[in-house]
Parts: structure tokens; sequence; C-alpha cells
């Protein structure tokens, strides 16, 4: 037997559990994170044994590659995945098309959005509403430590802010005043929000990502949204974390019912009315 089925058999396999729930989001109109955290939890548990066992998952990747590149490529998914889980959910909590890995015009170059609204032909000129995923932290592969949750973070932060900051230029009127930066940044479209999936390890501090969030919130996005994980005690499985309430954190629902109420707020009357008389039909 293959160490690859051996895992299939002891963990499952990534790529059909990832199916399932992507089929369970959109057949039962799913539109809380937390009513699949735990399935969501349990697919980045299974693809980090694989990635701990250095074997790539049966029939995943290019399998004209070498097994090393394959499993790396099939890595690389969980950020794909977890944009792809947000982008979902977004779409059951709103009548209104939304345009999810779309090429959206900055000041200053085009950026990849995982979700944007309004819909229409990229590279979209002028959104309302923009949401950014990122994952960080990776479990030990062999040899090779495990990767921080804030490992190249000041990096990242500077890529966060340059987004927001570049996307909300494209949109200033040079005619009318920005006032203070804090002023400017709060009413100037399109909101900017992102949604953040930490993996912590042993030493890492709940209240290092809290603070981190809550900057980026305080200074630059429209809102900040955290789901943070580590292994259980018995290293079993991952479990999600939560800090202390007065932290300041953020859930990733609480973003998600304010881009939607967003949404739904700017959506023009017509078209609410229109979506009304469907859903009363």
């Amino acid at each position: 037997m293959s160490s690859a089925q051996t895992l299939e058999d002891e963990a499952g396999h990534p790529g059909d559990m990832w199916s399932d729930l992507k089929n369970k989001i959109q057949d039962d109109v799913m539109i809380q994170f937390s009513a699949v955290e735990g399935q969501f939890l349990a697919i980045l548990w299974c693809l980090d044994r694989y990635r701990a066992a250095g074997v790539p998952p049966r029939g995943m990747g290019d399998q004209g590659k070498d097994p090393a590149t394959r499993l790396n490529a099939v890595y690389r998914s969980k950020g794909h995945w977890w944009a792809e889980l947000i982008s979902l959910l977004v779409e059951n909590r709103t009548s209104s098309r939304l345009e999810a890995r779309v090429r959206v015009r900055g000041f200053s170059q085009d950026h990849t959005i995982d979700v944007a609204w309004p819909s229409g032909t990229p590279p979209l000129a002028a959104p309302r509403i923009c949401l950014l995923t990122r994952m960080s932290g990776a479990a030990q592969q062999g040899d090779i430590p495990e990767r921080k949750a804030m490992a190249d973070w000041v990096t990242r932060r500077k890529e966060l802010k340059f987004a927001a900051t570049d996307l909300k230029l494209s949109q200033h009127d040079p005619a009318r005043p920005m006032g203070t930066w804090d002023q400017w940044r709060r009413v100037q479209p399109p909101k900017v929000y992102l949604l953040w999936g930490a993996r912590l390890g042993a030493k890492a501090r709940l209240a290092t990502i809290a603070e981190e969030a809550s900057e980026l919130h305080d200074t630059y996005l429209d809102g900040v949204g955290v789901f943070a994980y580590a292994a259980a005690p018995d290293d079993r499985k991952y479990q999600p974390l939560a800090p202390a309430a007065a932290s300041g954190w953020t859930t990733v629902d609480t973003v998600l019912d304010t881009l939607a109420t967003a949404i739904t707020e700017a959506e023009p009357a017509g078209h609410r009315a229109d979506q009304d008389s469907e859903n009363e039909a």
C-alpha cells in the first residue's frame, strides 16, 4: 500500500473533502463561516498531514511533475480555497452579482481582488467594495521548520496598505479636498476589507495577531476579520482560537455581516425592489 493511500485511509483526501464542503455551502445556501469552520479545519489538518509526510495527495497536481513539486503546488491551494470559501459565503448573502478573483484598476496599477462589487468588465474601474483574503503560517515539513503566522508580515502589511490606498486613490476626485488622512480614507470608496486565516504555532501569541489586525483597521482598512487556529492538545486535529473579549478581535462572520449590509444598502432602490418582488413570488 502506497504512503499516499495510507494517508488517505487515515486522514482522508483533501481534494475530495474540499469538493464536499463547496457542494454543502452551495446546496444548503450557507452564509455563516462558523457553520463550516470545523470542516475547513479538517481539510487544513488533512493537507498538513500530507505536507508533513512529504507525499502529494492522490491525483492532485500536475502528474507529469515530481512528487515534491506536486505537493508544493497542492499546498499552495489552501490560500485559493480560503478565498473561494469566503466568496461562496458572500454570494449566498446577497442577490447581487459579485466578481471573484478579478482585476481591479488602482491609481498606479491593477490589483487582483478576491471579491469585488458591483460586477463588470475587468479591470473594474470603480467598485464600491473590495475584499482581500490572506493565509499565513504552515506546518513543519520534514527538516523544514514550521512557518510562523507572522513570517514576512512586514511585507504583507505594506502590500495590504498599498493596495487599500491605491484602490481608493483611483476613485478620488481631485477637485474634492481630502481633509485629514483618517477622514478621507473612511469615506473614500471602495470599502476595503481583509479576512486573515492564521495558523499559530506553539510559541505564537494571539495578542500579536489581534494587535496587527486592529492596527490595519485603525489606519488603512475598513474591516479586518481573523480566523486563527492551532493544533489541539492531543495533536490530532486543528482547533479554532479566540482571544479574550476585550482584545478587539473581529470574527470572520462579523466582517461578512458588515460587507453584506454595505452591499444591500448601496444597491439601487429599484434593484432591491425587484429582488423583494422575486422573493415574495
